[in-house]
């Protein structure tokens, strides 16, 4: 049942419910509680299949948890989240994961409960250097607003996405200022203030 390197069932199919549950693998990152869903494991990778729970101000919609890599020396883990909030509480989640909070200043010009889907990825070490983990996200916000683009003008009928790594953060998407359509787009790069560039509407 067992080998012989690490202990780890070598066939073995296990499955099992879980409740309120939490994900903690870091003290700077946010913790995942509340969660509940179902696990599989058959003898080489166990996934966690989450339907429920919380992040902080943060609604978890879904989430899929992968565990690997047990026969090597160090196990590593692949975490996908799917959640939703308000703007302002998806800005302050998402400054705990980067090394230069200030990289997500421009997302708090957006109204709405855009939707944040957030992928990490990590080995799994007891005491987990915060720039072990790795990230990639994807924003997405409907029907948004930005207030006062120009001189009292509003920004309407926002839809945008927003593409997030440990690298930079692209902007792209339209609205209206009034009738009149207009496209969006602009840049952040980490830990470079000379390079965050204005947003583009045209």
């Amino acid at each position: 049942l067992f080998n012989n390197k690490k202990n780890l069932i070598d066939s073995y199919n296990l499955s099992f419910d879980f409740f309120n549950g939490i994900i903690k693998y870091s003290d700077r990152m946010p913790n995942v509680t509340d969660l509940n869903g179902n696990a599989d494991f058959d003898g080489n990778n166990f996934i966690f299949y989450i339907n429920s729970g919380v992040s902080e101000a943060l609604k978890l919609n879904n989430a899929k948890v992968l565990l690997y890599d047990f026969d090597k020396d160090t196990e590593k883990a692949i975490i996908d989240l799917n959640l939703v909030g308000f703007t302002i509480d998806i800005s302050n989640y998402l400054k705990k994961t980067s090394l230069n909070p200030d990289s997500f200043m421009r997302l708090e010009k957006f109204t709405g409960e855009p939707t944040l889907n957030l992928e990490l990825k990590f080995p799994l070490l007891l005491e987990l250097n915060f720039d072990e983990i790795k990230y990639n996200g994807f924003l997405s916000f409907n029907d948004s607003e930005i207030k006062d683009v120009f001189s009292g003008v509003d920004l309407k009928k926002i839809q945008m996405t927003i593409d997030i790594n440990d690298q930079l953060v692209n902007y792209a998407g339209q609205g209206y200022i009034e009738n009149m359509l207009v496209e969006i787009e602009g840049s952040e790069v980490h830990n470079d203030i000379n390079k965050l560039n204005e947003l583009k509407i045209a």
